[in-house]
């Protein structure tokens, strides 16, 4: 065991302080690099990188033109379709792929306008049950109410644009916009319309009697 001890002792010590051995690279200079084991690939003619083809950069061919039209069940403003493609051919799409994108697009619409339908028909319905079941203008009286309201607007309503936009706008049934012109063409069967300080009928036209102070056009 001793002998060993003194066997490791004897052994020499490499310092930091000793010159470097013939054939290794003096201090301050750089040993030459290991050789890869990844060999770099031939360059072909021309000067072309691998992977370039036809001077396009990674193999990317021109982007394939394409375009899209409006259908009937998706009936939007053709620039916007055409915005829709050239960002796809931007983005590298091929039109296959910019056509899954846009048949996504359909779906996703129909079932928004779908929703949107329901939650109308909803509304609708809330509306009417309201309005039939007002002690004055709903229940028994309705006949009349509607009677009523039709009177109204047939009198000042001659163009028709008024009943459009309520038709439109789906608020026929409202009860607010129901119980203002049912009330209109009730006063309109009136026989009479007593005006303060008159003593008998007056002969004024029904919406001069009813709007005395709106400006004559």
């Amino acid at each position: 065991m001793a002998e060993d001890i003194e066997s490791v002792a004897d052994a020499p010590v490499d310092s930091v302080a000793d010159e470097a051995p013939a054939g290794e690279p003096e201090a301050g200079r750089q040993a030459q690099a290991p050789e890869s084991i990844v060999e770099d690939a031939p360059r072909p003619e021309g000067g072309q990188d691998a992977g370039q083809e036809g001077g396009k950069p990674d193999g990317k061919q021109e982007p394939e033109d394409y375009k899209f039209e409006a259908t009937e069940d998706f009936n939007v403003p053709q620039e916007n379709l055409d915005s829709f493609a050239a960002a796809c051919r931007e983005a590298g799409l091929t039109k296959a792929q910019a056509e899954a994108v846009l048949n996504w697009h359909k779906g996703f619409a129909s079932d928004v306008a779908k929703a949107q339908a329901q939650r109308e028909s909803q509304t609708v319905k809330a509306w009417q049950d309201e309005i039939l079941a007002d002690a004055e203008f709903g229940g028994k009286n309705w006949k009349a109410t509607v009677a009523d309201a039709r009177k109204a607007l047939a009198h000042f309503d001659t163009d028709g644009r008024l009943r459009a936009f309520l038709k439109a706008a789906k608020a026929d049934y409202h009860p607010d916009v129901v119980r203002v012109i049912a009330r209109v063409g009730r006063a309109m069967g009136e026989d009479k319309l007593i005006t303060k300080g008159s003593g008998g009928a007056d002969s004024r036209p029904l919406e001069e009697r009813m709007w005395p102070n709106m400006p004559k056009i």
